[in-house]
């Protein structure tokens, strides 16, 4: 999956899923925007989860079949190819059986997406996203209600610039795949209807490439 495509799906998820919810959507309902997005706490569902799924079946996108998995080893939604997947051997050489929990395990993660209320606290989000490998990393914060947006922009550039300098500092240490991206979403609600911020992070070890601009 690509920074572009989940775009597209955001926007779509915000038409269908959010758009009724918005007026809620205030910077201090840090519940009520969690749990429209991710569901609620120690429940497996996920809207965004569940939405995700469907879109990719809905659309036949790259023929690929999805599944996505809530708080799996803390990290807050993940999503993964369906036919992706390795059962584990329940036997030994000498026909013995094996105990083992797992019976099967997935290649890879096709998309890893945290969710920060807090604009302020999502450098920790930011940095645990470098920790795990997968084609996509998303991260998902929000800023103040109602400010004037050059306000707001200064602490959406900050973010921008510290994420920027946390996926270089990990990738000059032990660098991922070069087809990796990274995508920040800052949500902001205003007067009369909420905008959504995006920054898009490609790094190919010669240049830095970093596209920005609105969903909604």
């Amino acid at each position: 999956m690509k920074a572009k495509s989940f775009i597209e799906i955001w926007k779509e998820f915000h038409k269908e899923e959010l758009k009724d919810l918005i007026g809620t959507f205030s910077y201090d309902n840090k519940v009520g925007k969690t749990e429209a997005i991710l569901g609620k706490k120690k429940d497996v569902n996920s809207k965004l989860g569940y939405f995700i799924e469907n879109y990719f079946a809905k659309h036949h996108v790259e023929q690929t079949r999805l599944k996505y998995f809530k708080e799996d080893f803390t990290r807050d939604l993940t999503v993964v190819q369906k036919g992706k997947k390795y059962k584990v051997k329940t036997k030994s050489y000498h026909n013995e059986p094996i105990k083992s929990t797992i019976k099967n395990y997935y290649y890879s993660y096709e998309l890893i997406l945290e969710h920060e209320n807090d604009i302020l606290l999502c450098q920790q989000e930011m940095i645990k996203l470098t920790y795990f490998k997968a084609p996509l990393k998303v991260l998902v914060t929000y800023c103040w209600d109602n400010e004037k947006d050059d306000e707001n922009k200064i602490y959406r550039d900050r973010a921008k610039c510290n994420f920027q300098t946390i996926i270089e500092k990990s990738n000059q240490y032990f660098p991922e795949n070069n087809s990796t991206e990274y995508l920040l979403i800052i949500g902001q609600k205003n007067q009369t209807d909420f905008n959504w911020y995006y920054y898009i992070f490609k790094f190919n070890w010669t240049e830095k490439i970093v596209e920005e601009g609105t969903i909604i």
